[in-house]
């Protein structure tokens, strides 16, 4: 491939700034993104710095790769909306800055890599409204989001009107409660389950929300509660091993998985761009996002997602290497599954 005969000749420093230690990127996005570099800037220090879902110390980190000489900058914003400052510091060192997943903020971005929102927002809900629940009706259903500031929420709150708001309107579903999880705090996710459960007295039949994390501390307040045989995950996004194991055994209607291999790739083709002041590989940049401040759009790298339903696990999850079968019923809530029985 061109891209990897440019990069056998970049050597240096190049910095990946993560927000925080969850599971998609402590787990997937670390790995995926030094095979990635080895294999397309192979000559290329990679360092991979997370600032634990701190603002602060994530701007202290991008000072700290410039002071250090970084060829190049990834960054994955904690909070897109506080990042300004980061593109700006980078941009007066002339340091290119390849933003990746989370949305890039306002500011001097040379390119971004993200996934398809409008088919990320809607994947679930079309399957949802094929495969909902035949009972109760109405089917009382929780609606614990994200953080409203992100491009994200937006377009799943997009799928949910489309595919599942004829279901309100004809009363199959009743909202019975909605919150916002800002910051995609778990804590805060789990205390707006627990005034849910409070105000509707535990009349709840499941729970939309948008993150796994913010599942996962709903999934622990609805155990503690012991409601997991009344209550289900309808959805979730990342797939992280506790929501692949409440898809798997029963508890969870689907996931998404995003393309971690594929964005990891294409931010270090694009970073070698970048460094190297040639053209992206053809057919790399597919599309632009408006960040509010690069003329015409940052050019940007869109992947597709995948659907996880209790019946295509094996497919998208275990045979790709995203998680393996005993990975995934090394739990005693796995035992006597059927995913894990037949397995």
């Amino acid at each position: 491939m061109q891209a990897a005969e440019e990069a056998s000749d970049v050597s240096g420093t190049v910095y990946a700034l993560l927000p925080n230690t969850t599971e998609i990127w402590s787990l997937w996005f670390s790995p995926f993104l030094e095979k990635a570099f080895a294999k397309y800037a192979p000559n290329v220090d990679l360092k991979i710095l997370n600032a634990g879902g701190d603002v602060g110390e994530q701007g202290n980190q991008m000072e700290a790769a410039i002071a250090d000489g970084a060829l190049a900058v990834v960054l994955a914003p904690h909070d897109s909306a506080q990042s300004a400052g980061m593109l700006e510091a980078a941009a007066n060192a002339k340091v290119p800055v390849v933003t990746f997943v989370n949305d890039p903020g306002q500011g001097e971005v040379t390119y971004h890599v993200g996934y398809l929102l409008e088919q990320l927002g809607a994947a679930q809900p079309e399957y949802l409204a094929s495969n909902f629940p035949e009972s109760p009706r109405p089917f009382k259903l929780a609606m614990i989001l994200g953080d409203p500031k992100w491009s994200v929420y937006d377009a799943e709150q997009a799928g949910f009107d489309k595919y599942l708001g004829p279901l309100v309107e004809d009363g199959t579903i009743e909202i019975v409660c909605r919150y916002d999880t800002i910051g995609w705090v778990p804590a805060n996710a789990a205390v707006n389950m627990e005034q849910c459960l409070t105000k509707t007295g535990g009349q709840v039949d499941g729970v939309f929300g948008n993150n796994d994390d913010t599942l996962t501390a709903v999934w622990g307040v609805i155990k503690a509660q012991g409601l997991e045989d009344q209550i289900k995950i309808l959805n979730g996004v990342d797939g992280t091993l506790p929501a692949i194991r409440r898809v798997a055994g029963g508890h969870q209607l689907a996931e998404l998985l995003i393309g971690v291999e594929d964005m990891s790739n294409a931010a270090a083709q694009l970073v070698v761009a970048s460094i190297t002041g040639k053209a992206a590989p053809d057919g790399l940049v597919n599309t632009t996002f408006d960040n509010k401040f690069v003329e015409g759009g940052v050019p940007t790298v869109l992947v597709p997602t995948v659907v996880v339903t209790p019946d295509n696990i094996q497919q998208t999850v275990v045979d790709p290497g995203f998680w393996s079968v005993e990975q995934i019923c090394d739990s005693p809530e796995m035992d006597g599954t059927d995913f894990c029985s037949k397995n």
